[in-house]
């Protein structure tokens, strides 16, 4: 018999008890006082039932019932109390074809739902043939259940099972389970009896269980189930669902969830959920405090209320131009910080299928930086500008701090213009330092570049805290080391970055090692930049550190990397930058390698100076030439040339001078020149241009550059060329002689 249109689906979970019962049972459902609705009667009733009782399903039964008086107070009781009643002898002829006098168990299963089960043994012998086939179809059905089901009785031995509770338990066969108690199926053995508990006081739904394997293995289960009342005994029918694939759902979607939770609570931006109709549903802490808010006031208020100050003006407006073209909709609104300052914000509203996402970004630091930019670029036009006016005076300075010194040499000692001659010279050389400043804000200006030891240095050094105490420096140094020329400020900058280095590299603990030593490159080398043949004095800072991966090294210098950005670690990439830009303006070079055993070297290479006084940077010790040389001169600027024409005949030597470049190459193609001395900056080519062109036409030609400025890529080509020299501008006459002295002590060598 099938289940007709008016036998209701019963509402999960009683499904999984009620529908598979081998007993005939029903369901009926208290709607108050005076009506009883038969909800339910399950496979086995509806068997043994004619099609005339089926129409009673859905429709109250009270008046029916209410003429056994006996039943109608068991029902009561049972509805009320939720105590069970087992082998209630009744008149239940409510449904013809059944014997009035039935032996009824009553059994309360959720809010007003009764179950009401018919003993089988109180069935008259005609239904024998509807209950064994019953049997069968139970049977059949629960050997074809994923679940385990299982009869047990109540001390916890099993009696019967199907082949789904023998494989999800993980037993070899029916009687190796039958062979356990039930107590061995809970992972808490005490579950079981809190479970019988439940079920005397009425049916058990989905009780989470943690259920035993035969091998151990433990899975989350769901039980449910109901005691059975056969021929005046007890039983426990339950069934067990393996819900593992269910609870790592739950687990994941528990982990997006807090995840998501800890991602907005801590999230910078302020993240703002809408409804259609604009009503705010979710608020991070970030935008409460973006918005001034302190509370949870906004939760389920409409956008507009929190909106007091007008803080978003353009909001609605915006929005729905942004809804008509189907793009993200961006709004300026102004913020609030904690202090209560005033700051700038932008908010982005996306629609996500289910409300608005507004998402809020405070963008003053931002707006702030853009400014700074604006500023910089200013910045960097007035440089160039204040670069160009320095270069230019530079040339005008030549002759106020040269000249005054051959003027002096052709007048008497005791003559007042003697006098006279060192207040101009004085006042060029302070004008000489105000222009260095302009050089400095276009960042071409130069170092004070005077003689000195790095031993010393170091000496000094260490007798400034500037790493952690668990650090410590080690020392070896040359003895014999010879002098570099630099500025003291600026090559300590350079040691403390790459100790801070050393330092950051083995997690501040260990022993850094600084070792000085001369060293004679004879071929070019290096990893970062070629280190050009020639003398020099090297300072090595070797650390134990974890070293840096190969693929890195193309990045070591730049600006703003670093490999620190990590845990409690931060740092701006700028330490090795700055440090290489100091060595290269004091044409140096840093390299660095691997160690074999552990951590990093780096070292610094820097030209060694000979000859030095204590005097100054350029005031050196020098051998004056007593032979004239020929020199020719170029320099596109009149009065610069004119001065230094001046100083060279002062010293004895024949100049020939030229303006243009083109000029100058006619000169050199007709005529040998001892000495050529060159203005980098000329109008039609550079002076290295001009002087590769003078190589075409004669080799090895020493030569004298000239600049205002001290780096420059045009300038590094220049102070690269092995036969020459630079000089800045002004020339002053000692340090133009000192260098036409080393380039003719060149050629007496080359020779």
């Amino acid at each position: 018999m099938t289940r007709e249109k008016n036998q209701p689906e019963i509402e999960k979970p009683f499904e999984a008890f009620v529908s598979v019962l081998p007993l005939p049972a029903c369901v009926l459902c208290f709607k108050n006082k005076s009506h009883l609705l038969l909800e339910y009667i399950n496979e086995p009733l509806m068997k043994i039932l004619p099609e005339s009782a089926l129409p009673l399903v859905n429709e109250n039964i009270f008046p029916h019932l209410n003429r056994n008086q006996i039943l109608m107070h068991a029902i009561r009781k049972v509805h009320s109390s939720g105590s069970s009643i087992s082998n209630l002898e009744a008149d239940f002829s409510l449904f013809p074809g059944l014997p009035s006098q039935l032996k009824l168990s009553i059994l309360k299963m959720d809010g007003d739902r009764l179950l009401l089960m018919m003993q089988t043994h109180s069935v008259n012998s005609e239904l024998a043939p509807y209950l064994k086939d019953l049997e069968a179809k139970y049977h059949a059905i629960s050997i074809a259940s994923p679940a385990a089901q299982i009869f047990a009785d109540l001390e916890g031995n099993i009696l019967s099972a199907n082949d789904g509770a023998v494989s999800m338990f993980g037993y070899g066969s029916m009687s190796e389970l039958k062979s356990i108690k039930t107590t061995e199926l809970y992972q808490d053995p005490s579950v079981r009896n809190r479970v019988v508990e439940k079920l005397k006081q009425g049916v058990l739904q989905n009780e989470r269980v943690v259920a035993v394997r035969a091998d151990g293995t433990t899975f989350p289960g769901l039980l449910s189930g109901v005691i059975v009342n056969l021929d005046d005994r007890l039983f426990l029918y339950g069934q067990i669902t393996d819900i593992t694939g269910v609870e790592q759902l739950e687990n994941k979607i528990v982990n997006i969830e807090l995840r998501y939770q800890y991602v907005l609570e801590h999230l910078g931006e302020g993240v703002l959920f809408l409804s259609y109709s604009h009503n705010i549903s979710l608020m991070n802490p970030a935008a409460e405090q973006m918005a001034g808010i302190r509370s949870r006031e906004w939760a389920g208020k409409h956008i507009s209320e929190l909106d007091s100050e007008c803080r978003f003006p353009e909001f609605f407006k915006v929005l729905s131009k942004s809804l008509e073209n189907k793009l993200p909709a961006v709004i300026n609104i102004p913020l609030v910080s904690e202090s209560g300052e005033s700051r700038m914000g932008e908010m982005k509203v996306m629609d996500i299928g289910s409300g608005f996402l507004c998402q809020i970004r405070d963008v003053t630091n931002q707006k702030m930086l853009e400014k700074q930019r604006e500023k910089a670029k200013q910045m960097e036009a007035t440089g160039l500008i204040a670069g160009q006016i320095a270069h230019d005076f530079n040339n005008l300075l030549t002759p106020l701090v040269s000249l005054p010194d051959i003027i002096k040499k052709k007048i008497p000692t005791d003559n007042s213009i003697h006098r006279l001659m060192d207040y101009i010279q004085k006042a060029g050389e302070q004008m000489f330092e105000y222009n260095q400043q302009l050089l400095s804000l276009s960042k071409k200006g130069y170092y004070e570049l005077k003689p000195l030891s790095l031993n010393s240095l170091i000496e000094t050094f260490r007798m400034i805290k500037v790493l952690p105490e668990r650090i410590t420096i080690q020392t070896y140094c040359d003895p014999d080391l010879k002098q570099i020329l630099g500025d003291a400020s600026q090559i300590l900058r350079v040691l403390i970055n790459l100790l801070k280095n050393a330092s950051d590299a083995m997690n501040q603990i260990g022993t850094v090692k600084l070792v000085t030593e001369n060293q004679t490159v004879m071929s070019a080398f290096g990893r970062s930049r070629k280190i050009p043949p020639g003398e020099y004095v090297v300072v090595s800072c070797i650390d134990s550190g974890k070293g840096l991966p190969v693929g890195l090294y193309d990045k070591i210098f730049d600006p703003f990397f670093t490999t620190k950005n990590t845990g409690n670690k931060y740092g701006l990439g700028l330490g090795l930058n700055i440090a290489d830009e100091i060595v290269r303006e004091h044409q140096g070079v840093i390299d660095f390698y691997q160690n074999p055993d552990k951590g990093m070297t780096f070292s610094v290479y820097l030209p060694a100076y000979y000859e030095v006084t204590s005097q100054g940077s350029m005031k050196i010790s020098i051998t004056v030439m007593t032979e004239p040389a020929t020199i020719l001169v170029v320099d596109d600027n009149e009065m610069h040339i004119s001065a230094i024409s001046e100083m060279l005949k002062h010293m004895g030597h024949i100049v020939t001078s030229t303006l243009t470049a083109q000029e100058a190459v006619d000169v050199y193609s007709s005529r040998l020149f001892d000495i050529v001395i060159l203005d980098i900056m000329l109008g039609e080519m550079n002076g290295v241009e001009l002087y590769e062109k003078m190589m075409t036409l004669r080799d090895k030609q020493p030569v004298i550059f000239m600049s205002a400025y001290t780096h420059s890529e045009i300038v590094e080509k220049a102070k690269a060329i092995r036969s020459g020299m630079f000089l800045q501008k002004p020339l002053r006459f000692k340090e133009l002689q000192h260098a036409i002295s080393m380039v003719t002590h060149s050629i007496d060598l080359a020779k």
